[in-house]
């Protein structure tokens, strides 16, 4: 009888001990959904849409009659979906705005935001390669969102 308890303890496993087939699959799948997402904004839309506000980077802009710029609905979206390792990747016209209302918000919460500036990038994707460069991006499951989404 123990012999038997061991070998079906032993189901699964190769000699080495390791889970293996569909059921070592199965874990590195769960580990994958277990981590926390995590989200890059990005602050910069790399074109001039509101000429008339230049100085003004479009997140900082006021939705609608409120003061509230754009870039809170954004990271307070993102709050509630449960991500607060967040990443803004900033242009070389967008940095010092959007960091100075990013850290002003960031007192007294929780979310883990981190300013990237990429003063050489003409492109999202330039912005994006700069992220990944950094290897600030960890986790399996991320989301990539533009800092002015209504």
């Amino acid at each position: 009888q123990q012999q038997q308890q061991q070998q079906k303890q032993g189901q699964g496993r190769n000699a080495g001990g390791k889970k293996g087939g569909a059921e070592g699959g199965r874990d590195a799948q769960q580990k994958a959904e277990m981590e926390p997402p995590q989200a890059i904004v990005i602050a910069d839309p790399f074109c001039n849409r509101f000429e008339a506000t230049a100085p003004t980077p479009a997140v900082m802009l006021p939705l609608a009659s409120s003061a509230t710029p754009l870039i809170d609905n954004t990271l307070e979206m993102l709050r509630r979906a449960g991500i607060s390792d967040i990443v803004v990747a900033c242009g070389k016209d967008t940095l010092e705005p959007v960091a100075a209302h990013v850290d002003e918000l960031q007192r007294g919460r929780h979310e883990h935001i981190k300013m990237v500036n990429c003063p050489k990038a003409f492109s999202v994707g330039d912005l994006l390669r700069e992220v990944f460069s950094r290897q600030l991006i960890s986790s399996k499951v991320y989301v990539i969102t533009f800092g002015d989404v209504v």
